[in-house]
């Protein structure tokens, strides 16, 4: 996990915010990149603001040939699935990042028990047998394409 520094709920998709995404793609050799929804409705404003900026910087990593976005973390979005990734090997690394927003404290969508139900339930309507397994996912869906982007 890393953490850019940037202020919570001060977010713009701005020259700052692009290079700075687009910098970590390079340095990470990024070759898929999962972000935030673009069109979430009421999702959090700085959700939406690197939605579209990591959207602008992976355009410009050679590299990132597969954008993919996830299903807003709030409960009242609509979200079309598309693909669906199992993360039962991150499941803690996904607690432990979404505790890293200390300032969204005590919000129950950011429980380890929400999470670990939220990432269960695909699996249930998707795939039963993996389920069954106790496996979690993450639900994705691709956005419009980029020039040099293909997903498959």
């Amino acid at each position: 996990m890393e953490c850019l520094g940037f202020e919570d709920g001060a977010l713009s998709a701005d020259r700052e915010l692009v290079t700075v995404i687009e910098a970590a793609l390079l340095r990470l050799g990024c070759t898929v990149l999962l972000t935030h929804a673009l069109h979430a409705g009421v999702d959090h404003q700085d959700h939406l603001a690197v939605a579209r900026a990591a959207l602008n910087s992976a355009a410009r990593v050679p590299t990132c040939t597969t954008i993919l976005h996830g299903k807003p973390h709030a409960p009242r979005h609509e979200f079309t699935t598309s693909v669906l990734v199992d993360i039962t090997p991150y499941i803690a690394d996904k607690i432990k990042a979404l505790h890293a927003h200390q300032t969204q404290a005590g919000r129950y969508y950011l429980t380890e028990d929400y999470t670990r139900w939220r990432a269960a339930g695909p699996g249930w309507t998707l795939l039963p047998a993996q389920a069954g397994e106790c496996r979690y996912f993450e639900e994705l869906a691709p956005p419009a394409l980029l020039p040099h982007v293909w997903v498959c």
